[in-house]
């Protein structure tokens, strides 16, 4: 049978199964129930909504698991949904809520009349169909509508819900107007965040719920069809407005907000705060810290960001009980004791005195952050030392008895016995500090959370990292039995038999400790969500101007057997990279996972893989692996790493529809034709293979990175589909003519070591920044010299001429170019 006659009859199964379970629906559940026991007949993708529901329910028997869902209220997950079928007739649903909604049939949802919640959305940077949500006409008694990175047809649709309360749009950035909202007289909350989304679900390793998910910031945007908010200056019952990460400058509006209880402004470039100083606010964030990788800081701080700004405005909001003011200057923070009404408080910062005198007066507080971040906004998350902050003295801590959430990371602190005083303390964060010794948190026994990660775990000759002393001694955490969350990173612990009485553990995270042989302690840690245990040398990259980590494997890995793991059934994230392991049987029925590193291992065989099929993000790569059939079913694959294995036997990755980053370098490749239906490829390496042919990558339309050094590629003509590349890395290949190449988003390009002569046609790529040629046959340099985009140029080894390298044009890196090669 031809492939299309295959694809014709399995449509007409699908439609006709469809017109047969309409017709068999009679009460709540059927339609999933003969959804589940017809599965074959559908899509293979729609498995990932099977598998969705059946988490949910925990129950793998089709009937049983329709009982349980036609009796739920609330229906709440961050699986995948493929379609909406299955929830079609759960007409008692309340509340449905779904965060990684792939599906676009809204039109299954016309039934459900009682939801008050609906939430379609999907916090991950796929690409998506967009929506007709004119159904939503009919649920009448809609309240609650989260529509975050779910694409619409028409925003016309929201402005008819005449009872909703509350929309969340965040990551709609072509709203161009809020016009459709003037009829929706009962509105009190508007989200409309910029932000561009998470790039996959492997950028963000900790979201394992819908709780995580909500309450993680998404990457801000780097640009908006938004110009004018003014619009909202009407909805004067409006209670909570979040415009994190938009572009304006003018909020003047707000004032006229007079019920405005909650507002979030971060990384919004204001400098006139007097509009909030009558509002009866009880929560304000005009944070300057990003907590992702950003691109948008340099043009938010031209806009005036990080001017000083004057907060005297927000300092006499009296009702004020939660204010984010980090990335603040200690100076612009004088006069914050004056809001003794609050009882949240986060001043981050890359500047902070040596003591947080400065608070005192503040006893109310319940909620303090103060974490050091870098110079230019980003928040430190691990990577910086040269930017730890002065503070070193927390004694005046001692007064803040009724603080339960309490982050100091990235500091000089070396005594934490004031913290002795804090029994209420729930969430305790220390790390990247100085402290060695953590007896006096013994008595925290009403503690939840507690990270004291260290920054490095090798030094070297950096004096302040000598400061840094390990933890080896960890008994005192013992007494700690109610934690839920427990990281150790980079420390020198030698065994944990101390947290064997720790068996409400969800989070352990234990990388960096390569002197620990076994883990058999966490055997009983039955709620145990995510383990991470790599055996890694941390290090210090001096050579780096902001001193990154530079991670490598362990000297001596010791760690072989992982049988302790192999009945914790709720593992969703496991990090096992640079160990001694050979053997992944013990994994094979951890059905939870979506994340699995276990790169870096001695591992031949990953056939008890083969059913784990929520996995999104699996890192295989540096093993000795030949078959790597057992994934080809795996289709909730967004990232694939399989470098460097002796792969000889290749599946046809064709199912994996929603695959964006993937990494197939060293791998012995020849033919990419496995991966030519891979339309959702965003990122791709290839170097150090046997590729001559590019043609099967054609239609990757969405792919901006690709690394195809060191193979045998003669043209690159295959690329100019992808309108969207911006990095191309081919050096080393046998490319000399790149004529016919059209790719206007380009903005690095490396072509090291080919055999190009004629570059003229580089004059078109006006976004280029970064350009390398070295050691190709190029003699005239003179169609760069009006390329003024470009920052960084090399193009030693060439044959040029000194009349066709110019001097005086407009590209200052190509005159310093020019000026030093004769």
């Amino acid at each position: 049978m031809s492939f299309k006659l295959k694809k014709l009859v399995s449509i007409i199964l699908f439609f006709i199964s469809t017109s047969l379970y309409a017709q068999t629906q009679t009460s709540p559940g059927s339609a999933f129930q003969n959804f589940c026991e017809n599965i074959d007949t559908f899509h293979p993708m729609h498995r990932l909504t099977l598998s969705t529901i059946l988490q949910v329910t925990k129950e793998q028997d089709c009937k049983k698991s329709s009982k349980i869902l036609a009796n739920l209220e609330n229906f709440a997950s961050i699986g995948f949904v493929t379609t909406l079928l299955p929830f079609s007739d759960l007409t008692q649903l309340k509340g449905l809520y779904l965060y990684q909604t792939l599906a676009s049939d809204t039109e299954e949802l016309k039934n459900l009349r009682s939801l008050k919640f609906l939430a379609l959305a999907n916090y991950f940077k796929y690409e998506k169909v967009q929506s007709d949500i004119s159904v939503l006409k009919n649920l009448t008694n809609l309240e609650v509508l989260n529509l975050t990175g779910f694409p619409i047809t028409d925003y016309k649709v929201i402005g008819l819900l005449k009872n909703i309360k509350s929309i969340k749009l965040d990551g709609h950035n072509d709203v161009t107007d809020l016009d459709f909202l003037s009829n929706l007289d009962s509105l009190d909350e508007f989200s409309l965040q910029c932000t561009d989304l998470f790039k996959d679900i492997v950028s963000a390793r900790d979201l394992t719920s819908p709780h995580h998910i909500v309450g993680t910031p998404p990457p801000p945007c780097l640009n908006t069809s938004l110009k004018d908010i003014s619009a909202l200056s009407k909805f004067k019952g409006l209670k909570l407005l979040n415009l994190n990460s938009q572009f304006i400058q003018d909020i003047s509006f707000i004032k006229e907000l007079k019920s405005l209880q909650v507002l979030k402004l971060d990384l919004v470039p204001i400098l006139d705060f007097s509009p909030l100083e009558n509002l009866p606010l009880l929560f304000l964030s005009l944070s300057r810290i990003s907590q992702n990788k950003n691109p948008t800081l340099p043009y938010r701080k031209k806009l005036g960001l990080y001017k000083k700004r004057n907060y005297s405005p927000v300092y006499k909001l009296k009702s004020l009980e939660n204010l984010n003011v980090a990335g603040s200057h200690p100076k612009e923070l004088i006069g914050i004791k004056k809001l003794t009404s609050l009882n949240a408080l986060d001043i981050s910062s890359d500047i902070l005195p040596k003591n947080l005198i400065f608070l005192k007066g503040l006893s109310n507080l319940t909620y303090l952050v103060i974490n050091s971040t870098t110079k230019n906004g980003h928040d430190l998350l691990d990577v910086n030392i040269r930017n730890r902050s002065d503070l070193e003295d927390i004694s005046i801590l001692k007064e803040f008895k009724s603080l339960r959430v309490l982050w100091l990371r990235g500091h000089k602190i070396k005594n934490i016995s004031s913290l002795t005083e804090l029994k209420e303390l729930a969430d305790l964060n220390l790390s990247h500090n100085f402290i060695s010794n953590i007896d006096p948190l013994s008595e925290l026994t009403k503690l939840r959370s507690l990270a004291i990660d260290r920054l490095y775990n090798s030094v070297n000759e950096s004096d302040e990292l000598q400061l840094s002393k390990p933890i080896t001694d960890i008994n005192a955490l013992s007494r700690l039995t109610r934690l839920n969350v427990l990281s150790l990173e980079n420390q020198g612990i030698k065994t944990i038999i101390p947290l064997m009485s720790l068996a409400g553990l969800r989070v352990l995270k234990l990388s960096g400790n390569n002197k620990i042989s076994n883990i058999e302690a966490v055997r009983n840690m039955a709620f145990l969500n995510t383990f991470s245990f790599s055996c890694m040398n941390v290090t210090p990259h001096l050579s780096d101007p902001f001193t990154q980590k530079k991670i490598t494997p362990c000297d001596n890995p010791i760690l072989e057997d992982i049988s302790p793991l192999k009945n914790l059934a709720w593992l969703s994230y496991i990090d096992l990279k640079y160990n001694n392991i050979k053997d992944l049987s013990h994994l094979r029925n951890l059905s939870q996972i979506r994340l699995l590193k276990i790169n870096g291992n001695k591992i031949t065989n990953i056939k008890p893989l083969s059913d784990l099929f929520h996995i999104s993000g699996l890192d295989i790569s540096d093993n000795l692996i030949e078959d790597l059939r057992p994934i080809a079913n795996h289709m909730a694959l967004s990232s694939l790493n399989a470098a460097r294995n002796p792969v000889r036997l290749w599946p046809n990755l064709k199912d994996q529809a929603y695959l964006m980053s993937l990494d197939l370098s060293s791998t012995g490749l020849k033919d990419l034709s496995i991966i030519s239906k891979n339309g959702k490829l965003d990122t791709l390496n290839l170097y150090d293979n046997n590729i001559s042919d590019l043609s099967p990558l054609n239609r990757l339309q969405y792919l901006s990175y690709i690394d195809i050094t060191d193979n045998n590629i003669e043209s690159l003509d295959p690329l100019n589909n992808s309108k969207q590349l911006e990095i191309i890395k081919a050096r080393n290949n046998n490319i000399s003519d790149i004529s016919s190449l059209r790719l206007p988003s380009l903005i690095t390009l490396f072509l090291n070591g080919n055999s190009i002569s004629d570059i003229s046609n580089l004059r078109s790529m006006q976004r280029l920044l970064t350009l390398g040629i070295d050691d190709n046959l190029v003699s005239d340099l003179t169609p760069l010299r009006f390329m003024t985009s470009l920052m960084k140029f090399t193009g030693e080894g060439n044959p040029i001429k000194i009349e066709s390298c110019p001097l005086n044009s407009s590209v200052e890196v190509l005159n310093i170019f020019c000026a030093s090669y004769f």
